[in-house]
């Protein structure tokens, strides 16, 4: 695949779980839907700094709603988060 447009998130480790989803397959859905790819560096539970997160696709549409609904998966992580006490943003 050509990438031609490539946004870079910062996303929360408390929220990774909600992006990627059991066994990957939230973000595997997201980069079917929207034909893009995505990276992550390394990251663990217990850490406190943010993961870089990319996104690479062969237009900004794509790429741009592959972005939103990453979003809503954050809200509902950063939600379920402040509800049970456990640091986020």
């Amino acid at each position: 695949m050509v990438h031609l447009f490539t946004m870079t998130m910062h996303i929360h480790p408390s929220a990774m779980g909600h992006v990627l989803g059991k066994k990957g397959r939230t973000i595997r859905s997201i980069r079917e839907k929207f034909n893009v790819s995505t990276h992550n560096t390394p990251y663990s539970e217990y850490q406190t700094d943010y993961v870089r997160f990319t996104i690479n696709g062969i237009n900004r549409d794509n790429v741009q709603k592959a972005i939103f609904e990453i979003d809503d998966l954050i809200a509902i992580s950063n939600r379920w988060c402040k509800e049970n006490g456990v640091p986020y943003i």
